[in-house]
């Protein structure tokens, strides 16, 4: 996964999903519920980020400031 812009909201979405299995990891109990989470956390991601990485993102087409006529 390759995301060059900092604040891609794809990295913030990234991180918090880890954030959340973390937190479940210390909440659930070991015997299999935390797996299933960990498996339905890693299905959910990779179908959010093979469409984010499939749908095109579009440019923002920023108009630079006009300079003043320099033969005025």
């Amino acid at each position: 996964m390759r995301y060059p812009d900092p604040y891609d909201p794809r990295r913030t979405a990234f991180a918090a999903e880890r954030a959340l299995e973390l937190a479940l990891s210390f909440v659930l109990d070991n015997d299999g519920e935390l797996v299933a989470v960990r498996q339905d956390l890693e299905c959910m991601t990779k179908r959010c980020i093979d469409v984010l990485n499939t749908r095109v993102m579009p440019y923002v087409l920023v108009k630079a400031p006009e300079e003043p006529d320099a033969h005025s």
